[in-house]
């Protein structure tokens, strides 16, 4: 059976309800569908399935003047939306959706910087070949490109290597529409508060519209997944980081074992991104037939993933990005990076010790330190530990059982997924968290970006 390192957790759907509603201008809202529209036609969801809403006004504004428009006339709570890929209801509310999905596309670029602005609306799985049409190509990428640019930066979506930081790193200077119907433009020189708070603001500051990304050259990568015992990775996870441009692993509990998937830079013209994604579902047959015996288990997976390695190549943004078929929910920290391997070993010999029925692979991941106020890795390298649970089985006792290992070694929940803390607990893991705060209430003081999750995440409320 073919496999490779994502096609295990691997789902290219896109949300039913993620559909923008292009090209109506009613209620005075250009962009924007009524209630007078049909439930289907306005509601939404999110990628997972969990969270849904029914907003009265749904936008999808063509260009900046619509988006301004949109937001000054609005009422009640505002949200933008991207792919809703977020297993966290960052989302809903019943009042303002805005989808900026038309405004998508590199705006211009600049050849000798190497950079490139791009609008926000741009999914990522279009603006790797729309850079390589003018000669550039991100530094570094998420594995999943579904995700609209703005989402993806909103939380700090990251992929893995060493010394490189998350999406939200690589933004040299981005436009902002605020509730109010302003546009700021902003960098490390102009705004540079707004510019610190924006590049990651769980959509709590306004709009991103327009966004500035420092790339490079197109570049080609070969990626290359081998089954290995856990031991042998968690005692060398730091060298088999330091040896590649790219490295992650995916531990597989109860058995012992785990997918290396390491990837370097490669000259040549070869292609081969062949995946399996049924390959998860040999897992949880394996564990359903035989999960009571541990050795038996781990003998049935070497047989559904097979024993030599499996090898992909091609273009730095098909080779990075991995499509999806399998559905699931995911709750995801990040520990300081010197901790992370004490932290996954913790986390396994629990699901041992324990019989914590989890299947699904869990992925560890590298990522730097930036200087992002509520990013991740603010001011710390990162590890990044993942723990999912396939979308028809109850998720909440396995990461209920896992989430208080996380807390012991400083972790920091990924904003777009589950997780349980609230302000006050998440307060003293930022040391920008007052100064975010400050720029929130500038930009923002009537709390019209707030849905009932912000309100608790970020500890504000709505004024009337």
């Amino acid at each position: 059976m073919r496999w490779t390192r994502r096609a295990l957790i691997r789902d290219a759907m896109i949300s039913a309800g993620l559909v923008t509603l292009p090209g109506f201008r009613m209620d005075g809202l250009p962009g924007a569908a009524s209630a007078a529209e049909s439930e289907d036609a306005i509601a939404w969801k999110n990628w997972a399935g969990d969270y849904a809403c029914h907003p009265r006004l749904r936008a999808a504004p063509q260009d900046e003047a619509e988006l301004v428009e949109v937001l000054r006339n609005a009422t009640g709570t505002i949200r933008p939306v991207g792919a809703g890929h977020s297993f966290s209801p960052l989302v809903p509310c019943e009042d303002t959706l805005i989808a900026c999905d038309q405004m998508s596309g590199v705006i211009g670029f600049d050849a000798e910087a190497m950079q490139a602005e791009v609008w926000a609306g741009t999914r990522l799985h279009e603006l790797g070949p729309a850079l390589e049409g003018v000669g550039q190509a991100l530094i570094n990428q998420p594995d999943i490109d579904d995700q609209a640019l703005g989402g993806a930066l909103a939380t700090s979506t990251h992929g893995t290597g060493k010394g490189m930081g998350s999406l939200s790193s690589y933004v040299t200077g981005l436009t902002l529409a605020t509730p109010a119907g302003d546009l700021i433009e902003c960098d490390a020189d102009r705004d540079a508060e707004v510019f610190h708070a924006a590049r990651c603001s769980l959509g709590s500051l306004g709009v991103v519209t327009r966004v500035r990304m420092q790339n490079r050259k197109p570049y080609r990568l070969r990626e290359t997944t081998t089954l290995v015992p856990m031991d042998e990775l968690l005692a060398q996870a730091d060298a088999l980081r330091d040896g590649h441009r790219h490295m992650e692993f995916m531990a597989l509990p109860h058995s012992g074992l785990g997918l290396l998937i390491t990837t370097d830079e490669i000259e040549g013209d070869e292609v081969e991104l062949a995946e399996d994604p049924q390959a998860v579902y040999g897992l949880r047959e394996a564990w359903d037939a035989v999960g009571q015996d541990g050795d038996v288990y781990r003998q049935a997976l070497m047989q559904v993933l097979g024993g030599a390695s499996e090898v992909r190549q091609g273009p730095s943004h098909r080779v990075l990005a991995h499509d999806r078929f399998v559905r699931f929910r995911e709750m995801e920290y990040t520990v300081p990076a010197d901790q992370g391997p004490a932290c996954l070993a913790e986390i396994l010999e629990t699901i041992e010790r324990e019989q914590i029925p989890v299947i699904f692979p869990i992925e560890y991941r590298y990522v730097s330190a930036d200087d992002v106020w509520l990013s991740m890795f603010n001011d710390r390298d990162g590890a990044t530990i993942s723990i999912h649970e396939f979308v028809d089985e109850d998720h909440r006792p396995v990461f209920d059982a896992i989430e208080p290992i996380f807390w012991r070694y400083g972790g920091r929940p990924h904003w777009g997924k589950w997780h349980s803390l609230d302000a006050a607990r998440l307060k003293d893991r930022y040391a920008h968290w007052d100064d975010f705060a400050k720029v929130r209430d500038r930009l923002d003081p009537k709390g019209k970006m707030l849905n009932a999750h912000l309100s608790t995440v970020l500890g504000a409320e709505k004024r009337a």
